[in-house]
């Protein structure tokens, strides 16, 4: 089981677009996987703090989108290019994923 895994995505021009970081999975949440990596934002690890409370760290800085889908929750902070991803389950305690793009800013 991996985890972690990254992905590029790029625009039509071949530019970087955005980059997503993945964590372990709820599976392996729950199995106590441990991320082989550090995900931060201002020093807090993404993969490593619970989902509520990174939730709050992040929109000190930003105010997020309202992006709940059916099958997941979604925190997005357009102004600052910030995504933040799990599975919508209580027992998947911690963010999936994490994706940085360019920012709505002026």
């Amino acid at each position: 089981m991996l985890a972690n895994s990254f992905q590029a995505y790029f625009d039509r021009s071949g530019r970087v677009e955005a980059i997503e970081v993945m964590g372990p999975a709820r599976d392996g949440q729950i199995e106590g996987v441990e991320p082989t990596f550090a995900a931060l934002y201002r020093e807090v690890d993404v993969f490593r703090t619970p989902a509520s409370k990174l939730a709050e760290v992040v929109c000190r800085d930003a105010e997020p989108d309202s992006a709940a889908r059916d099958y997941a929750v979604a925190f997005e902070f357009p102004s600052i290019g910030l995504s933040l991803w799990r599975e919508a389950s209580k027992d998947t305690p911690f963010f999936e994923t994490v994706a940085v793009s360019r920012s709505n800013r002026s």
